[in-house]
């Protein structure tokens, strides 16, 4: 599909949602036609007025009283038409209007819905892959001219063509050689200019994307700004903003070039028009083709014509602009996410009644790199907890990702109860899981509402009970404000200690009752007094359940049931045991423990 076949395919799409609504989109057409027929007989009623005052003067004084009379009687008469049609007019221009805005908002309501809808249910190598600044800049800056779009096409781009059709359809009923001469000239002039609308929607593509480099920039800027300060590369990062600035810069006046081009093209064809209709007008009066009068209301007509022509070129080229930004939401919209359910899918059982198990499996991010697992083997009973340590790239945080089904096994299986995950509806299965990660994440809320965040029907009484049981509950009712479970958290829960932020994330778990617990690295980034509290915890939330547990801090993992050790160069399992049994194997687990000076049967991390 070339580009102008694909610009027409997407217009039409847009155009044609409008079919959602389809009494609404068949009034607007009904409204919007009868209003192009009312402007059409504007130019009739002049013709019956022409008619009497087109006579010479001595044909005039020759009338009788009886005919001038009737002459003014008409001439009143089509004044009353005219004031009757007004207010008919402008409530037709009304809802025409109204009908068209109504559905251009409710469409762009749907759109985003499906867009953020869509955008959750995106797997995350698409989250990982597209940059959060071009991402904010779709839903923000790309959204919102999207929706100028949508204004444009169910407005003036569709009122304008029904008059132009009108103006023509009176222009052929007043001389059909003429006009048809005229066509046949701006033909030429209509294909100069759809060359400009082409640049104008390519150019404006790429400002859009530029506009979104752009994004990215400032937002590593100031995601990164302590970094920044830390290091002082203020100036460095000046000059790469600078660098992206100029840039853009740069796009917008290449669109701004192309949109003068084609408002320049819009000028030139309303003279050439109206120069084109005098000179025909002329040769078909001098050869008694048509009469005076004719000829006023062909100038008439061509003068709207030209008008709305230009005025109809100048919404296109700007909706041309706008359709770069739609584009770029529909790109998202269209994109597949690699994890999709079966077609017959099965119940999946809750609780889980035997174990988890990795079946020589396969996996690496993406097509054209390595495998970060290669027939890994593994498998984790229920009730039981299961700790991966290894080196940095083992796989370890890869496994937990492929558990849950976040990522699907490149080769191999996940079985769930000697099932295949992959044959459960992901919607069931996720639900078999609660995840707590090393910074977790908690939403710009309430305390009480990112606890209930995992079980939005639960009563104030558990919620409190879930932070009790985290050890959080005493330093939630001594938060600054004295709010307590109705303190907003701030911007990823950024009014909240480390540790905190921690133990609330830990309730949170609590409260969604999961039987399968995922821990990654949660603790790491804690101080000593942080982290005991966090174990506490966590002692609570695991007990009965079947736990994963990723740890750098071999504290958090020493009593689990089992630990497995990742190889990083093989992205298989390097050894398999309890603590106590690795510590005896004197492998590369006792080497982890004995760099991290960590003694058998010892509760602490020694300093």
């Amino acid at each position: 599909m070339n580009e102008s076949t694909a610009r027409f395919s997407t217009w039409k799409r847009l155009y044609f949602l409008g079919w959602k609504y389809p009494w609404r989109f068949l009034l607007m057409l009904a409204l919007v036609s009868s209003f192009a027929g009312l402007t059409a007989y504007l130019v009739f009623v002049l013709d019956q007025i022409l008619q009497f005052f087109s006579q010479d003067s001595e044909s005039i004084t020759k009338m009788s009283l009886e005919e001038k009379n009737e002459a003014i009687t008409n001439m009143k008469s089509l004044a009353i038409q005219l004031l009757a049609l007004a207010p008919v007019c402008a409530g037709i221009s009304y809802g025409a209007w109204m009908q068209g805005q109504w559905i251009a908002n409710r469409i762009m309501v749907g759109i985003r819905r499906e867009f953020i809808g869509h955008l959750i249910e995106l797997d995350l190598n698409f989250h990982s892959d597209l940059a959060k600044g071009d991402l904010f800049n779709r839903m923000s800056g790309d959204m919102q001219r999207m929706q100028s779009l949508m204004h444009t096409m169910y407005g003036k781009l569709q009122q304008h063509p029904f008059e132009i059709i009108g103006m023509f359809a009176v222009l052929f009923w007043i001389n059909w050689i003429l006009t048809s001469i005229i066509l046949v000239v701006i033909i030429p002039l209509v294909l100069i200019i759809q060359k400009t609308l082409k640049r104008t929607y390519k150019r404006s593509k790429n400002a859009r994307e530029q506009m979104a480099d752009t994004l990215v920039t400032f937002e590593q800027i100031t995601s990164g700004i302590r970094v920044i300060k830390a290091m002082g590369s203020q100036e460095m990062e000046e000059q790469r903003f600078d660098d992206d600035n100029e840039k853009l810069f740069n796009a917008n006046m290449r669109v701004a070039k192309t949109r003068a081009q084609s408002d320049a093209s819009s000028s030139g064809l309303a003279f050439f028009l109206t120069s084109a209709a005098l000179f025909l007008g002329a040769i078909a009066y001098q050869f008694e083709f048509m009469e005076p009068k004719d000829m006023i209301i062909f100038l008439v007509a061509i003068g709207r014509i030209a008008t709305l022509s230009r005025t109809t070129q100048r919404v296109l080229s700007q909706a041309l602009e706008y359709m770069a930004s739609a584009v770029r939401i529909l790109g998202i919209m269209e994109h597949k996410s690699s994890i999709v359910d079966k077609p017959e899918t099965q119940s999946c059982p809750n609780p889980p009644q035997q174990s988890i198990k990795l079946e020589a499996v396969d996996f690496a991010y993406s097509q054209d790199s390595d495998n970060v697992l290669n027939q890994c083997e593994l498998e984790i009973p229920v009730g039981k907890s299961l700790a991966l340590v290894g080196e940095s790239g083992a796989g370890k945080s890869t496994i937990l990702d492929l558990i849950p089904r976040f990522y699907d096994v490149s080769g191999g299986r996940i079985t769930l109860d000697d099932i295949d995950i992959r044959d459960f509806k992901r919607d069931d299965y996720i639900h078999l899981f609660a995840i707590v990660q090393q910074d977790s994440f908690l939403f710009n809320d309430t305390v009480r509402n990112n606890i209930a965040y995992g079980n939005p029907k639960a009563d104030h009484a558990a919620i409190e009970e879930a932070a009790k049981r985290s050890h959080v509950h005493d330093a939630i009712m001594e938060l600054e404000g004295g709010l307590g479970y109705d303190t907003i958290v701030g911007d990823r829960g950024e009014r909240l200690s480390g540790g905190q932020r921690q133990r609330v994330a830990i309730a949170r778990a609590l409260l969604r009752d999961a039987p399968i617990l995922l821990l990654d690295e949660p603790t790491s980034a804690l101080d000593a007094e942080s982290e005991r509290h966090v174990q506490e915890a966590l002692k609570v939330l695991m007990a009965g359940r079947t736990s994963i547990i990723v740890a750098h801090r071999l504290s958090t993992i020493k009593d689990a049931d089992c630990i497995a050790v990742l190889d990083s160069n093989s992205g298989q399992v390097k050894e398999l045991g309890n603590h106590d049994e690795l510590i005896a194997k004197d492998g590369e687990y006792a080497e982890l423990v004995r760099m991290q000076d960590l003694r058998k049967n010892d509760n602490d991390v020694q300093p």
